[in-house]
């Protein structure tokens, strides 16, 4: 559970690095730039809550939002590749992000599947 604990801080840490860093006077596009980490999170969350719902059977229907949400994700981090106004030393961060981003989805993956290893 440690490990999940430390998976799950990271896209946290990282947005808020992002959203502390940048210079952008617009606060829209400032949030909009840090947004990739709460995505994720958002993705692990229904994954979550999904689990208590999906059956073996009824899996199909409820992971095509995960699927939506890891797109929206990296769609994100292009963004904030793009977005970002400020020191772009912060982009080393989502070296980690995208680290921590891969055995999220398989976990949430799986719990959505009931599924395990």
């Amino acid at each position: 559970m440690d490990l999940v604990l430390t998976l799950l801080a990271v896209p946290l840490i990282t947005s808020v690095a992002y959203f502390l860093l940048s210079k952008e006077p617009v606060l829209g596009r400032r949030v909009l730039a840090a947004s990739h980490g709460m995505v994720l999170l958002a993705a692990m969350g229904y994954a979550f809550a999904a689990s208590h719902w999906s059956t073996f059977g009824t899996s199909d229907v409820y992971i095509w939002p995960f699927y939506t949400l890891l797109a929206l994700f990296l769609v994100a981090v292009g963004y904030a590749f793009v977005g970002f106004k400020g020191t772009r030393l912060v982009h080393v961060l989502q070296l980690l992000q995208l680290g921590s981003a891969l055995p999220l989805a398989l976990i949430g993956a799986m719990a959505i599947a009931h599924d395990s290893i």
